[in-house]
């Protein structure tokens, strides 16, 4: 898969590119539709490693010291006090990271940057700078342009639009004659689709760089609407979604990793604790051979690539949908972890789930039944199912991921994932019956597939009096409801071919997963299905006004969960009075 970079600073040349002679360490160069061709300056970044750690200036006082204090303390020691600017920084399970940029007359600069690491003591282990050291010329910290002004000569140059939301910023820049130049950091929309940033001369109106903010990526990976090798892998190019991943899926606080780890995702090889590395500049690349077992290398590298692939598709799909930062997602200090091949059973796989701030973790399996074993992380619809559990137990609660515990709530659960699995195979208005498993288990690995055919699928609200301890069991009903929801919805709205990053659609398969997402965050803690019902009921009157109760009532009393309902889930088929 090709991926992001770090922000890649690219110098507007007047002049042909072609030609110039640069070290790949420090210039690429990005080229628009139109064929102008855009120069990218990085300062040269040093790089130090201390495999023990060493100390800082206040690892000898005797008080606490925050890992922020710690780090800054090592930086302005390094590069002095009065360079520092403190951007950002968090602590992991084994290390703490600052980032910094260095500034003059208190405005950053944009293209020097320096981080440290340090390990649970206290102790620095690693550290890196682009600081400059003797800048030629800093340009003056007043402007005289207006972030107005930079606006229209970005937009006019670059033959873009400004985005929407986006903040514009007064910063310096770093350019290869050595000088420092005060700047407007305007986001531009160009070619009608990639984000850039233009930086626009205070002083001048020049853009004299540009970032380029939709990052070209390649994975070979099962595409999201097919399900396993036996569908075939394609070499998939740029689908990181600009908006729910805008440094791309490999960065991490602006530092791309060049392999399976990213600020959503964490792909490793179980039985080694490594990422998958790229295999050529930003591309991802692996052949699956299902002749030979999945562990082969090849294989396990396929595997990998395909579950971080999956795992980066349905965070932005889910983020378009409302499941971001601010509710509870997995992103930034909380990415999932994805541990493919896992050893630690098999035939099965597993969401660990986990509270807002602290990762979740995936554990795809092996499966036995055939020889060569089959594994999980080449069949979409098991990476869909699990990944599922991270978002309804994060959003279910606040955050908390502990509210679905009770055992109707747990079979809700696992009926919310079968559904999301199901809505991310479906391809057209009218909808395949789905089954889960099928690749790795051999059939069904469910009793019944989900299916508008009472022939095929003929459960009702009755099922919960069964004697089942297998909150599996019961999730089918709830997800067979869902998967009517859907028939209902695309039958009604008609389907939507680009669901995936256009939320705007008022096709059915956009509304259902609206409603699907709503309602989480509405439900109580350890919901019922008739307090899940309810919330879904409710999510279309807050989004929709209520124009599809009626349509929606339909399908919940036509399997019984009608309107007078009651927790002794006996059938009932009526509706509200006003849909009757």
């Amino acid at each position: 898969m090709v991926l992001a970079t770090l922000p890649v600073l690219a110098v507007l040349l007047a002049r042909a590119y072609a030609g110039s002679v640069h070290s790949r360490a420090t210039h690429s160069s990005i080229v628009l539709e139109n064929g102008a061709e855009f120069g990218a300056y990085h300062p040269p970044t040093t790089f130090e490693v201390f495999e023990a750690g060493i100390d800082t200036p206040l690892t000898a006082r005797a008080e606490k010291r925050s890992f922020k204090d710690n780090a800054l303390s090592f930086l302005h020691d390094r590069l002095g006090s009065e360079a520092v600017q403190y951007r950002s920084g968090y602590e992991g399970e084994v290390a703490s990271h600052v980032y910094v940029n260095q500034h003059f007359h208190g405005i950053r600069v944009s293209n020097a940057m320096a981080n440290v690491a340090q390990n649970k003591d206290g102790k620095i282990t690693a550290f890196s700078s682009s600081f400059l050291r003797n800048p030629r010329k800093i340009a003056s910290s007043t402007p005289k342009l207006s972030s107005q002004q930079a606006v229209a000569r970005a937009t006019a140059q670059l033959g873009g639009a400004l985005i929407p939301g986006r903040e514009i910023h007064l910063e310096y820049l770093a350019i290869d004659s050595g000088n420092v130049e005060l700047v407007h950091v305007v986001p531009v929309e160009v070619d009608g689709l990639r984000h850039v940033l233009a930086y626009v001369n205070a002083a001048t109106g020049d853009a004299v760089s540009v970032i380029n903010q939709s990052f070209d990526a390649s994975f070979r990976a099962i595409p999201p609407s097919l399900n396993n090798p036996n569908d075939g892998f394609s070499l998939i190019v740029n689908p990181e979604d600009p908006l729910a991943s805008p440094n791309g899926w490999t960065t991490i606080n602006g530092v791309n990793t060049h392999s399976t780890n990213g600020t959503n995702i964490r792909a490793i090889i179980y039985t080694t604790k490594a990422t998958i590395p790229e295999s050529s500049d930003d591309v991802w690349d692996s052949t699956w051979d299902a002749t030979v077992q999945p562990t082969v290398s090849a294989n396990a590298r396929a595997a990998a690539i395909n579950s971080f692939h999956l795992a980066n598709v349905i965070h932005d799909i889910t983020y378009r949908y409302g499941f971001t930062e601010s509710a509870f997602n997995f992103q930034g200090n909380d990415p999932v972890i994805v541990n493919v091949q896992s050893t630690i059973t098999t035939n099965n796989a597993f969401f660990s789930t986990a509270p807002d701030g602290t990762s979740g973790q995936i554990d795809m399996l092996l499966w036995t039944r055939t020889n060569p074993r089959r594994d999980g992380d080449v069949e979409n619809d098991v990476m869909a199912h699990e990944w599922t559990h991270g978002l309804t137990t994060r959003m279910t609660g606040g955050g908390v991921s502990t509210c679905l515990d009770a055992f109707e709530a747990s079979g809700l659960g696992e009926g919310w994932s079968d559904s999301f699995a199901d809505w991310l195979a479906q391809t057209s208005a009218t909808l395949k019956d789905f089954e889960l498993g099928v690749y790795v288990f051999g059939s069904n690995l469910r009793t019944k597939p989900y299916s508008v055919d009472p022939a095929r699928n003929n459960y009702t609200y009755s099922l919960l009096q069964q004697s089942s301890n297998d909150p599996h069991f019961f999730g089918e009903l709830w997800a067979e409801l869902l998967h009517l929801q859907l028939d209902a919805l695309v039958k009604e709205y008609g389907f939507a071919s680009d669901a995936h990053t256009n939320p705007d659609s008022t096709a059915g398969n956009v509304v259902w997963l609206h409603l699907f997402i709503d309602a989480l965050a509405l439900q109580p803690c350890n919901p019922t299905f008739l307090q899940a019902r309810l919330a879904w009921i409710q999510a279309d009157a807050n989004r929709y006004n209520g124009a599809n109760k009626c349509l929606l009532w339909g399908v919940w009393a036509g399997r019984g969960i009608g309107i007078n309902a009651d927790s002794s889930h006996v059938d009932n088929f009526d509706l509200p009075a006003d849909c009757q």
